[in-house]
């Protein structure tokens, strides 16, 4: 259901953000100088890019616009390249008319922190030898508390789609509040007696370290200094618990988001909408404790960022989101 659901809003933004025949993406006409002939007749006089063309240069112009952007433009850049890689990506340029295109590659390290409370799906809790037992989680919850520190790779595969992989390290709190959890067992009360359980609140503090991996598709399209994204990404971690207690944490998130935005003279600041889905199943033993916790949040958040360049290809990305999700990411990046 969740990969159906993943699958329909991808075919929803790509009709959203298509470009065809939109104001988004027209081509601005280009202005020519003409020469006469000497007999009344004037004929164009060849353009620099004409001139490119006739000496056989393929050059592809990374240029600050002074009007309409097609992609991000703080990325943009005034120096041509010509490298292999660069004549190549993205692909269907003519699309892009006179619009700027960024660099197709860049590389980036990130850090990236958030913090919310979860829903409890289910637990189970076992104490020594005894097996575990599934408990009432009505009023159950748990808090947790992430950061990590990683390096994203990306694509202009075309001029409005981008692709990034990226791999990290997580560090990830965990605090599972149980309402009605297992926290004694006493001996039988007599002869062929089973020992006695004694029920109550139980805080389990978890603590999870380890790698992830994640991928995300982002759409892009914009008029003048205006522009739309909208942004797919999966994420997937086995952490390892450490600090007393012994297991796993394997965790995975679902992220949609659309953005607004506007280009104030190549600082880029803009507002969005998140829906995050996360899924989190803790299993492993604590002290006497032996504990299989599945968590699951389902929230929308909004989100504030900017993003700007500088010192020609180095660039600076700042967004936070507040609401239940309060989180933040900082990233430097570079553009090859």
């Amino acid at each position: 259901m969740r990969t159906q659901y993943f699958g329909a809003v991808v075919v929803v933004l790509v009709i959203v953000l298509w470009p065809v025949e939109s104001p988004l993406w027209a081509e601005v006409p280009v202005e020519r100088d003409t020469v006469s002939d000497g007999e009344g007749s004037e004929s164009e006089k060849p353009s620099d890019e004409d001139k490119k063309q006739q000496k056989g240069a393929e050059a592809v112009e990374y240029r600050v616009p002074g009007g309409g952007y097609l992609t991000d433009p703080a990325i943009a850049q005034d120096e041509p390249t010509t490298s292999a890689l660069n004549r190549i990506f993205p692909l269907w340029k003519s699309i892009a008319g006179d619009h700027p295109l960024p660099r197709p590659w860049s590389v980036g390290l990130v850090t990236y922190w958030q913090t919310q409370d979860y829903d409890l799906v289910s637990a189970a809790i076992g104490i020594g030898d005894l097996p575990e037992l599934e408990l009432d989680i009505e009023g159950s919850f748990a808090y947790i508390d992430a950061k990590s520190v990683n390096v994203k790779a990306g694509l202009w595969v075309l001029p409005f789609l981008n692709l990034t992989g990226t791999v990290g390290y997580n560090i990830v709190e965990t605090d599972i509040h149980l309402k009605n959890a297992p926290i004694e067992v006493r001996p039988p009360g007599g002869p062929g007696q089973p020992p006695e359980i004694v029920y109550g609140e139980r805080t389990l503090d978890l603590d999870f370290e380890g790698p992830f991996w994640a991928a995300t598709a982002t759409l892009v399209g914009g008029w003048k200094s205006w522009w739309a994204s909208g942004i797919l990404s999966y994420a997937d971690a086995k952490l390892d618990a450490t600090v007393g207690a012994i297991g796993e944490n394997r965790f995975t998130t679902e992220r949609y988001q659309v953005n607004v935005g506007y280009n104030f003279q190549g600082v880029n600041v803009w507002i969005g909408i998140q829906y995050m889905d996360e899924e989190s199943r803790e299993q492993g033993s604590l002290e006497e404790f032996h504990y299989d916790v599945l968590i699951r949040r389902t929230s929308w958040t909004p989100k504030l960022g900017m993003h700007t360049v500088m010192a020609g290809r180095w660039e600076l990305t700042v967004e936070g989101g507040f609401g239940d999700l309060t989180s933040a990411m900082f990233m430097l990046g570079y553009r090859l």
